[in-house]
């Protein structure tokens, strides 16, 4: 049987802090809404909502480490949330990577390296 060895080994906050850093790169505001305790927040809300009016993009992001899971709250907002034609974004700091990528805002110009088109 063989085994799956995780590669990157951040915990969610610094996962969070590179996702940060490479939105604003962008241009991104950021919204932070995750906390590292109990909350009276609405279960299932994302960890981020970033906003850029320059680039007419609103996009929430649950970060997550490489083997997190999202819950079932997570899973119901984010359904409802695209049901309505909203943008949703889950997993490491590589899927706003490839977001940016898609929507041409940026590529990739080496391991670890990206270009970023203003």
């Amino acid at each position: 049987m063989s085994r799956k060895f995780r590669v990157d080994v951040r915990r969610e906050k610094d996962v969070e802090a590179a996702g940060d850093r490479f939105m604003a790169s962008l241009g991104f505001e950021s919204w932070h809404l995750s906390q590292a305790r109990p909350t009276q927040q609405t279960p299932g809300f994302p960890d981020r909502l970033y906003m850029n009016t320059a680039r007419n993009c609103a996009v929430w992001w649950e970060a997550k480490t490489e083997v997190g899971r999202a819950s079932v709250h997570q899973v119901r907002f984010r359904l409802q949330w695209e049901g309505c034609g909203g943008l949703y974004l889950i997993g490491t700091d590589e899927v706003l990577h490839q977001f940016a990528i898609d929507r041409g805002w940026a590529e990739r110009v080496g391991p670890g390296n990206m270009r970023i088109f203003r």
